[in-house]
């Protein structure tokens, strides 16, 4: 068997959300062909929610692996109980539906975030099809990024699929979550309490979140985020042809 460029999936199963009860969970067996004995590994976890709060790109380093050996790996996570930080004076909800755009449109909504001790998340439940977002003034990304592969998406997932790519069965993004609209975050922005960014998204409801990466050329612009002060998030679309979306942005809190 060759090795795989990606290595191996491991599938995690959900844990329900129930702060009463101690769940212990295995996940499926996944086999990993090593070339040589004492191969050094690693195991990439890209995303994972607990709770409502999203970290990735968690990286396990300096995994011995032999060949024909069989490995448990525990790995404990803390994440300190927390509490949602509104804005008193705004909805933290916004949603939108616009026509007659041709580029030389928007719509946009800010909030205003005061101490945000573990960061902030910007859920969109719908998009057609793009977006910017301003912190404290200043862009997230070095342009509005389009999630339509028509118009050549400016996203794609870690395996190198994308919304809308022909033969995977990915939807376009206006797709998912179209007949149901549930509050289901197809695409999340978290801004972490270091003020670090990252973009994910699920290929469908069923779905869970994935780390998203940039291409084309666009990349993440540094932005000043304070965890003790107060921050001005700005949600911003693009009108083109049509614009809808539906979304909230709220900050995280530590107890």
């Amino acid at each position: 068997m060759n090795k795989k460029a990606l290595g191996g999936e491991v599938i995690f199963p959900t844990i329900a959300s129930n702060s009463n009860i101690t769940q212990i969970k295995t996940t499926a067996p996944t086999v990993v062909n090593s070339p040589a004995t004492g191969e050094i590994g690693q195991l990439i976890i890209e995303s994972l929610t607990i709770g409502n709060i999203t970290r990735g790109n968690i990286i396990v380093e300096n995994l011995k692996l032999t060949p024909g050996v069989k490995y448990n790996l525990e790995l404990t996570f803390y994440v300190p109980p927390t509490q949602e930080v509104l804005d008193p004076s705004n909805n933290p909800y916004f949603k939108y539906y616009q026509k007659g755009g041709n580029g030389d449109k928007h719509v946009e909504y800010t909030v205003n975030l005061t101490n945000p001790t573990f960061g902030a998340q910007l859920d969109i439940f719908y998009l057609d099809n793009s977006f910017q977002l301003y912190v404290n003034d200043k862009a997230v990304f070095s342009k509005e990024i389009n999630f339509e592969d028509y118009l050549k998406s400016d996203v794609e997932f870690s395996d190198g699929t994308w919304y809308g790519k022909s033969g995977t069965g990915i939807d376009q993004i206006y797709w998912v979550n179209d007949s149901e609209r549930k509050e289901v975050p197809i695409i999340r922005l978290v801004i972490d309490e270091d003020g670090k960014i990252q973009l994910y998204g699920r290929k469908s409801l069923k779905d869970e979140l994935r780390l998203l990466k940039l291409k084309n050329g666009i990349t993440y612009n540094e932005v000043k985020f304070d965890p003790k002060g107060t921050n001005k998030l700005r949600f911003y679309s693009t009108i083109w042809t049509i614009t809808d979306v539906w979304g909230r942005i709220y900050g995280i809190q530590v107890k």
